[in-house]
């Protein structure tokens, strides 16, 4: 329980009563996911502490594998993450977004300094209608992406600039031998030295 105590200091917004309370993710709240880290697999989440939903980003077998991911510089935890892993975690949220009924049939590939994933293919045979979504000019905002393009109206083609990971710095909150917490903005990063897990947390904004 310690460990979620900790969420009562983390964010400098206005601080509410902490008790787990249910939080159904809106549209704006997947969104606004897309500028960060974590997975959305899901509308509802249970007994969330302090507006925060959680997810885990990885599990590992072995503890020297997890650690290749990240580095520690002074305050900052410097996390590693593939420009391939970042495209399926983008691609992820945008289905659910989305509410495709079809994404399951989704597929990736990734050759040479290009990734694909055939979502115009599913969206195109969703029975019901879509929202509107602009794949091209979304991910043609990023700077890794060189080249961005509908490929045969089937896949959304993304050409990278190259193949080295992607960096976030995280403000270390806390730092243990079970785990370390750390935040960027409405985001959180978990390394879980016993569970051998990352997860990461999001803060959601309640309505106005």
């Amino acid at each position: 329980m310690g460990f979620f105590d900790k969420l009562k200091n983390i964010f400098t917004t206005k601080k509410k009563e902490n008790k787990p309370k249910d939080i159904e993710i809106t549209d704006r709240d997947i969104l606004y996911a897309l500028n960060y880290n974590i997975i959305i697999r899901k509308r509802f989440y249970s007994n969330t502490l302090d507006n925060t939903i959680f997810e885990e980003y990885k599990s590992f077998k072995y503890l020297e594998e997890m650690k290749l991911f990240y580095d520690i510089n002074d305050e900052y935890l410097i996390f590693y993450i593939d420009k391939y892993e970042k495209f399926k975690q983008l691609i992820n949220n945008i289905i659910i977004y989305l509410e495709l009924s079809n994404g399951n049939k989704l597929m990736y590939d990734c050759r040479n300094y290009s990734l694909y994933a055939n979502i115009f293919e599913l969206i195109a045979k969703e029975r019901k209608n879509t929202k509107e979504f602009d794949f091209i000019k979304f991910f043609s905002r990023f700077e890794w992406v060189r080249n961005c393009e509908n490929y045969r109206d089937v896949s959304i083609k993304i050409d990278l600039c190259d193949n080295n990971d992607i960096e976030i710095r995280y403000k270390i909150i806390e730092k243990n031998d079970r785990y370390i917490l750390g935040s960027f903005r409405d985001e959180l990063i978990k390394i879980d030295f016993l569970e051998k897990k990352i997860y990461f947390g999001l803060k959601i904004i309640d309505e106005v």
